[in-house]
């Protein structure tokens, strides 16, 4: 039995998958960094394809954007998933979004999907400097 829209049923089910890894890998992020005391550092794949998590531990990397010593997991985003955000996400030792200098922080999440040929945004979201991830 053939499915003609089994191509748009993957997307859909690719997009749904990639949303709810971000949400639960940042959770996960926050309760590792506060349960290490590290600066959590969230790495988006300069592709977009995948991201990484991993502590920074004192004395802290002062380059920017700053690196983990540690990584501690990284997940691939399923086919034709992409995500990126407008600045790097690091976590401050109470699990809230921090910039650079360790600043309480928005940071704004956008994934894109490219299975029809061309990129096109299909969810954004925004982690509070309070640690709370939501989607628009």
């Amino acid at each position: 039995m053939a499915l003609p829209k089994l191509s748009s049923l993957t997307a859909s089910y690719n997009q749904l998958n990639a949303k709810s890894f971000l949400v639960q890998d940042l959770k996960r992020a926050q309760a590792e960094t506060i349960t290490q005391g590290c600066r959590g550092i969230f790495k988006i794949a300069n592709d977009g394809e995948s991201y990484s998590f991993g502590c920074d531990y004192l004395s802290y990397d002062v380059t920017d954007p700053p690196s983990a010593d540690v990584v501690s997991f990284v997940r691939n985003l399923p086919e034709d998933i992409t995500v990126e955000s407008d600045i790097p996400i690091i976590f401050n030792s109470q699990g809230r979004a921090v910039d650079i200098d360790g600043i309480l922080t928005n940071v704004s999440v956008t994934f894109e999907e490219s299975s029809s040929g061309s990129p096109e945004s299909f969810a954004s979201g925004v982690l509070l400097g309070t640690g709370v991830f939501s989607y628009d």
